[in-house]
């Protein structure tokens, strides 16, 4: 197996980079239009983790037929000092990349026949979730999250493909203002992310969790990657 683990800032502008842009333009123009400028241009910090492992999890393996298994957690959202002063961190887009398959076989042959190349039903997939730092800013807990009435504490991302041993790379972005609604499985497989940028907050971690439901089901994950994108 062969398995890489990292975080990257440096593939997009750093928050250094924002600030001296930010502070160029504020020599220029009032600080409203200084934001609506560097949104419209999508200048922002961006943090990206990554890891590549085969991992492979299985619903057998677990009681209930219920695998669910923390493949990813992101660095935390950085909280931004600027002259002794916490400036807020507003995350603008969060972008979810998988590259994973099921286990190739799944239900009758006239079944698997009229579902090949389909999402649904498809009894392997990826969740997001989030990590709130308690106690410390280095120790992070999968308990309880408080958020408003109604959204979910577990944010649907990918389906596989159904019944397909072919590895398939997929990419979500959830950006700010999806209105909270129940979302059935999409031609695509992706979640909508209702809610989930509204609920990150300062020194949160994204979690990516690997699922696999009902005897035989299996999530041959390979990779996965978590980019945030944040104005500061």
């Amino acid at each position: 197996m062969i398995e890489a683990l990292g975080n990257l800032e440096d593939s997009h502008p750093s928050r250094n980079d924002v600030f001296e842009v930010r502070d160029i333009l504020l020599h220029l123009a009032p600080a409203e239009l200084v934001e609506y400028i560097m949104n419209e241009a999508e200048y922002w910090a961006k943090l990206v983790t990554l890891r590549k492992a085969e991992v492979i999890v299985k619903a057998s393996d677990n009681p209930n037929n219920s695998a669910d298994e923390c493949y990813l957690l992101s660095a935390p959202i950085p909280k931004t000092m600027r002259d002794g002063e916490v400036i807020p961190t507003k995350v603008k887009m969060v972008k979810f990349t998988t590259r994973s398959c099921d286990q190739g076989g799944g239900g009758s042959a006239l079944a698997r026949g009229m579902l090949l190349g389909t999402y649904n039903p498809s009894w392997t997939w990826f969740e997001a979730g989030i990590i709130r730092p308690v106690l410390s800013d280095t120790t992070y807990v999968r308990g309880e999250i408080m958020l408003p009435p109604g959204i979910p504490k577990r944010w649907e991302v990918q389906r596989n493909v159904h019944a397909s041993r072919s590895r398939r790379l997929h990419e979500v972005i959830w950006t700010p203002g999806t209105l909270h609604k129940e979302n059935p499985p999409t031609v695509d497989g992706k979640g909508a992310g209702a809610g989930f940028i509204e609920s990150l907050r300062p020194g949160d971690c994204i979690c990516i969790m690997a699922r696999a439901l009902y005897p035989g089901w299996e999530n041959h994950v390979a990779s996965a990657s978590i980019e945030i994108l944040y104005q500061i």
